[in-house]
């Protein structure tokens, strides 16, 4: 028994709807009408739900991965300034002891010798190109999750085609820089030249030769092993 006063009123009120109806099957098929309706009339504000939220998730992580790859960029002009400087820095060294050489023949042995400070130079290229080619690695795993991850879902979520998304796009048309070539090829030429240079300026003898042929030959092991690690990037 109802003993609800107002639910046995909704009762009353919802059966008066159907006391025409002469058959109980008729009743039945008129209420299975209404819960049909209903749920068809809620379950694509459901699913609209659904995927808002799931398109905001992934304009987010877009969004963040974008700021991310920004601050890549930013990282390497900014490490190869450093690079820059750093190595103006150890030829303006160098200039000084050639200046002394040609000017003065009353100089300290000290001066004398600061060319040899361009023995530093590959050591300082080989630390900026490493962290250099590790940050255009790390921009390219984050551009390839944003190519096979998230813009995909974004496609589907949009129902837009894929070549549409800037990623997507940019990997099918992009130019082949020569940014990354052109550091490994400072390191190369670093490596090199600057031990042929203190070596040419000791007039291959002295006792200063064998330190600058070890040193030289880790130099070329180190530039070998980072031209490995990131030659495809």
């Amino acid at each position: 028994m109802l003993t609800d006063p107002k639910l046995r009123a909704q009762v009353d009120a919802l059966w008066d709807k159907f006391w025409t109806l002469a058959k109980p099957l008729d009743v039945i098929e008129r209420f299975g009408f209404k819960f049909c309706v209903k749920v068809n009339m809620t379950k694509p504000k459901v699913d609209l739900q659904k995927t808002e939220r799931s398109s905001q998730h992934f304009q987010a992580l877009r969004q963040d991965i974008r700021e991310e790859m920004k601050y890549r960029i930013q990282q390497r002009d900014a490490y190869s300034i450093q690079m820059t400087l750093a190595l103006g820095a150890l030829v303006g060294v160098a200039a000084t002891s050639v200046a002394t050489q040609t000017q003065s023949t009353n100089v300290t042995s000290i001066i004398n010798l600061a060319y040899r400070a361009l023995i530093a130079a590959p050591l300082i290229s080989i630390y900026y190109t490493t962290l250099i080619l590790y940050s255009y690695r790390i921009h390219r795993l984050l551009s390839k999750y944003l190519r096979d991850v998230i813009e995909p879902e974004l496609s589907r979520l949009y129902e837009v085609p894929i070549d549409v998304e800037w990623e997507n796009w940019y990997s099918k048309n992009a130019v082949p820089g020569i940014r990354r070539s052109f550091f490994l090829g400072s390191l190369w030429a670093t490596c090199i030249l600057s031990p042929l240079y203190v070596g040419f300026s000791e007039q291959w003898q002295g006792s200063f030769l064998l330190p600058l042929g070890i040193i030289s030959a880790l130099y070329l092991f180190v530039a070998i092993w980072v031209t490995r690690s990131f030659w495809n990037g």
